[in-house]
């Protein structure tokens, strides 16, 4: 028998008898004391105010708080302190680095070795001390925990953290010609030369820390680039608020909260806006711990899931949940869910996944320009929900998203089918329409189709200049002649 709905009923009885009694004592409290002041003697009016009165609500209180304390003594409770954490207006000084309980909890994981946020203060202070002048510090970093401090100094010293879209000479070298004099902080030797380097550990110690930095919601925290799928990768700048906005939204989604800290491994670099919102910040700001790694094999994905405590989250891309799936990587019991992103991830895996490890498998539509902007349980739902706050407005045929963690309204895109309020539905990028032989498609709709063929493990479409129809490029071992994967992907005429 399932007891946890009935646990549930069970408490909100019990809520909702204390809350009338809670109503009907200061009722009562608020009847006597305006006939003692219309009728009765002045003091005993003032007795009853000032003794009887708090004596009343306490004695409430004290049964309230023993009637919890029996009957639901087996139930899961939160520390005041946990509480009152999340419960804390930020301070004028800004918004901190991290949520935390002391400077002992664990901020991440390194083969399963805890990594205390104390350290993490004391590396990023100490390497903010060491930089040498200037207003950009490239991020490099492989190990995440090495990231964290890098970006952790780079908000430190007030510098603004640049995240290339790939690790490749030409793209380094076209941001440090687009931003000037910067210096990296790297974990390995391959930077290209010219470069100045820092280490993100190793540097002089710094005092003890004390307390968390916070800083001004306003500030410029990162630069994070386009893939340069339609052109070069164009920079974007993000502010400490959205980005603390951003986790904050994802982590309710989650269900997070005072009593659980989420553990995360990713696939993901932590320079991509997913890996970013996901491996980094989510941890930062819901008390969590990160892997420390970059799993690329299957295998490594489970000795790093392994590694690390429940509750257990892993952030990948749908090309990776392939290779896990795939492979029957046996992770039943050991995640608490699967975030995908930075590309479609098809039904269809997303329920092989689901299937295999019991757990939920979501999805999130975001971009470098925005973040995450909705997410959906792809096994279960087509329909996509808008993130906390975000709200669509339409004006002369473009869809703008407006609100939540965003700094600015963003224009789609993106074709999208409106629901309601805060359901759509994707149809495809604005420009990816093309005809063939008379018949009018989305190379999304193509691509899916084409990633949908039995035997198929990867795929896509693409529309040369002048050409009349589209070139498949597909990943198809042992599947024979192509002809056959393309059949499948003929669409209705529209």
């Amino acid at each position: 028998m399932d007891l946890e709905p009935l646990g549930s009923a069970i408490v909100g009885q019990t809520v909702l008898g204390f809350t009338l009694a809670w109503t009907l004592l200061f009722a009562a409290m608020a009847a006597a004391a305006a006939w003692l002041a219309a009728f009765g003697p002045e003091r005993a009016w003032a007795w009853f105010v000032y003794a009887v009165s708090p004596a009343l609500v306490a004695a409430l209180f004290l049964g309230e708080f023993a009637w919890r304390r029996v009957r639901f003594r087996h139930h899961p409770r939160q520390r005041l302190a946990d509480m009152l954490q999340y419960l804390r207006v930020p301070s004028i000084h800004g918004l901190p680095l991290l949520r935390l309980h002391s400077m002992n909890d664990t901020v991440a994981r390194r083969h399963g070795e805890p990594i205390a946020a104390a350290a993490l203060l004391a590396d990023a202070a100490a390497l903010a001390a060491a930089l040498p002048p200037g207003r950009h510090l490239l991020n490099l970093c492989r190990d995440r925990y090495h990231f964290l401090v890098g970006y952790a100094a780079a908000l430190i010293a007030r510098r603004l953290s640049l995240l290339p879209p790939g690790s490749g000479d030409a793209a380094i070298r076209d941001i440090c010609r687009d931003f000037g004099e910067l210096c990296c902080v790297a974990d390995h030797d391959e930077v290209p030369a010219g470069i100045p380097v820092v280490r993100p550990t190793g540097h002089a110690a710094a005092a003890p820390p004390c307390e968390v930095p916070a800083f001004p919601a306003e500030q410029p925290a990162a630069v994070v680039f386009t893939s340069g799928s339609t052109g070069r990768p164009a920079p974007h700048v993000k502010s400490w608020g959205s980005l603390v906005r951003g986790a904050l939204a994802l982590g309710r989604h989650l269900g997070l909260g005072p009593s659980i800290a989420p553990q995360i491994v990713g696939t993901v670099p932590p320079q991509h806006m997913f890996g970013l919102e996901a491996t980094v910040m989510l941890p930062l700001q819901w008390r969590g711990a990160v892997d420390a790694g970059r799993p690329l094999l299957p295998s490594d994905v489970k000795a790093a899931l392994e590694a690390m405590p429940a509750p257990r989250w892993l952030m990948t891309t749908p090309l990776q949940l392939r290779a896990c799936v795939g492979d029957s990587l046996e992770l039943r019991g050991a995640l608490r869910g699967v975030i995908s992103s930075t590309m479609p991830l098809e039904p269809a895996l997303a329920q092989a996944a689901e299937t295999l490890w019991d757990c939920p498998v979501e999805e999130i539509y975001g971009s470098s320009e925005t973040g995450m902007m909705a997410l959906r349980r792809s096994a279960r739902d087509p329909s996509w929900t808008l993130c906390e706050g975000l709200g669509f407005e339409t004006e002369s045929g473009a869809t703008r998203v407006q609100g939540g963690h965003l700094d600015a309204p963003f224009t789609l895109t993106d074709r999208i089918e409106l629901e309601s309020e805060r359901s759509f539905r994707l149809l495809g990028r604005i420009g990816d329409m093309i005809k063939v032989a008379g018949k009018r498609a989305s190379l999304e709709d193509l691509n899916a189709r084409l990633r949908a063929v039995p035997g198929v493990h990867d795929g896509v479409f693409y529309m040369p200049d002048g050409a009349a129809r589209p070139v498949a490029f597909a990943v198809a071992p042992g599947s024979g002649k192509a002809s056959g994967c393309c059949g499948s992907c003929r669409t209705p005429r529209r």
